[in-house]
Order: structure tokens, then C-alpha cells, then sequence
């Protein structure tokens, strides 16, 4: 390897730092209201709940629940190893196809506002395991990081927004005003 190609790619590799696979990180695009779910039939937006009691904290072997989220819950903030802050959520919906592996799980996004400063804080985009919960399907945890402090985002009002589209096209959506908590 000539050294040309060595600077390229530590250029290319400091570029991209530790990026996972999806978008997950603040929206600078200026948008100064929550995205909408226009005529799109509705799901259930939820958080992490072990079946211990309390909320998840993100250990791999956590056992959990799905615990539906209404306007004006507060939902617990988790502060990762590498110090940033995640809510984690969960959403639940009936008639999708949960799909099986890679491109045929559904596409989910989660987009979150903060009402009061009327910016967009950070959007998640990932396809999403599902399992069957009843008569309807869940899915796994997803961990939506969040480019400010905990003590920044503490008790302020998030309008988070989720979409999914499964594989056939189906679009579930729904929206939930939450406050996140240390």
C-alpha cells in the first residue's frame, strides 16, 4: 500500500468515526415541526420495560416487556458506556409482516422533537426485528441516541413520531408526546 492510499484511508476512516448501521443522530436540516402521520394506519409506540420491574438499562441479557406510552409519560433516559444519551423504545402493530432476516425486516424510524425549542433532535432509521406479541407483532429494543446531555434533555417535552414499512409496503405510524428523566 503506497502512502497516498494510507492517508485516504485514515482520512476516510476518521471521516466516518464509529457510525453504525443506520442513521441514528441530530437533523441539522433546520425542521421546526414534528413529522406527521397524514392518513397512515396507526401502532403503538412504547418503552422498555424488564420484566424484573423498572426500565431497561441495555444489558444484552435483559428480559423485557412492552409498555404502551401515552401524551405526558416520562420515559428514562439511559447514558451509554461511550456517554451518550438513548431513549429506548419499542413499538408494537397488527398486519405487518414481521419478515425474517436483513432487507426483509421492516424499516423503522423514529423521529424526535423538542417542542419547546422547536428543532429536531435526532432520527433513527433501521430495520427492526420483530417478534409475535399476541395477536400482534413487537419490536426488539430500539435504541435511539440523542446528540445532548441527559441533564440537557431532562423534563423537556419530546414529541417522538414512528414509522414503520414491512416489506410488502404496509405503513404503521404513531405519535406520543413523552418527557425524558435521569
Amino acid at each position: 500500500m503506497n502512502k497516498t492510499w494510507a492517508w485516504v484511508t485514515l482520512g476516510i476512516s476518521l471521516t466516518l468515526g464509529c457510525g453504525g448501521s443506520g442513521t441514528n443522530g441530530s437533523d441539522d436540516g433546520g425542521t421546526t415541526s414534528p413529522m406527521s402521520c397524514g392518513s397512515v394506519a396507526s401502532m403503538q409506540v412504547g418503552r422498555c420495560v424488564l420484566d424484573a420491574g423498572g426500565d431497561c438499562q441495555g444489558a444484552l441479557d435483559e428480559a423485557f416487556s412492552f409498555s404502551s406510552l401515552s401524551n405526558g409519560d416520562s420515559m428514562q433516559m439511559v447514558v451509554g458506556p461511550q456517554g451518550s444519551t438513548m431513549l429506548v423504545f419499542l413499538v408494537r402493530a397488527d398486519g405487518i409482516d414481521p419478515g425474517d432476516t436483513g432487507s426483509s425486516r421492516p424499516l423503522v424510524q423514529v423521529s424526535l422533537f423538542d417542542t419547546g425549542a422547536r428543532r429536531q433532535l435526532t432520527e433513527y432509521r433501521q430495520r427492526a426485528d420483530f417478534v409475535a406479541d399476541g395477536s400482534s407483532y413487537r419490536s426488539q429494543q430500539l435504541w435511539v441516541v440523542v446528540d445532548a446531555l441527559a441533564s440537557e434533555l431532562a423534563g423537556r417535552n419530546i414529541t417522538a413520531t414512528a414509522r414503520l414499512t414491512d416489506k410488502a409496503g404496509a405503513e404503521r405510524c404513531a405519535i406520543v408526546n413523552v418527557s425524558p428523566r435521569r
